[in-house]
Parts: C-alpha cells; sequence; structure tokens
C-alpha cells in the first residue's frame, strides 16, 4: 500500500508478511517489523528490528516527532511514546544498510 500526498511517499507494510531478517555480505537487512499494541498508549513494543540502526516516529505532515538511534537486537524491546500527540503516525526503521521499512501507528 503506498500512501501519496504532502512531498514524501511511504510504503507500509502489509499486516500479512511475517517479520524476517535476511543477510547480505554479513549485513542484517531490515524487511519489515511488527509494533505492539497498536493502537498504542504510553509505549510501543517491537519485534524482528534485527538490522535496524534507527527508527523515526513521522506525523502525516512529514514531520520527525521522535527518533531512537543505535538500538540494541531485543525482541520485545519497549519505546517511550511519552509527549507524542495522539493520532496517525508512521514508525520508519531504518538499517545498517540504509533499507528502510515503515509501519503505521495509531497512538492514542
Amino acid at each position: 500500500i503506498a500512501v501519496t500526498g504532502f512531498t514524501h511517499v511511504f510504503l507500509l507494510s502489509d499486516p500479512l508478511f511475517e517479520p524476517e531478517t535476511t543477510q547480505v555480505g554479513g549485513v542484517p537487512q531490515v524487511s519489515t517489523f511488527k509494533a505492539y499494541p497498536n493502537p498504542a498508549r504510553g509505549s510501543v513494543r517491537l519485534e524482528g528490528i534485527q538490522g535496524v540502526r534507527s527508527l523515526a516516529l513521522i506525523d502525516l505532515v512529514g514531520k520527525e516527532r521522535k527518533s531512537w538511534d543505535r538500538l540494541p537486537n531485543v525482541e520485545g524491546l519497549a519505546l517511550d511514546l511519552s509527549g507524542v500527540e495522539p493520532g496517525l503516525h508512521l514508525l520508519r526503521a531504518t538499517g545498517w544498510n540504509g533499507e528502510t521499512h515503515t509501519v503505521r501507528m495509531v497512538i492514542h
């Protein structure tokens, strides 16, 4: 599914696609990840973040609301969402190889 408008195009994950990580030249690739609960309130947990270098929470106007760098490869890692305005956001993961993957997040 592609969402267009404003000045950016974001590719959103397919909810039926299972998280997986592949390796190219020994570098983990970002394929997809899951964020739960979704809708979220206060914090969100992540699955399938192997190979993720950073995350950014972006509102629908394209403004980055929060970011996280140098994340550990830990299943169930919790991210603090305090101070984020309620609404629909995009959580964008960037891998060590520059690959990106985005999921929709509803924050209450």
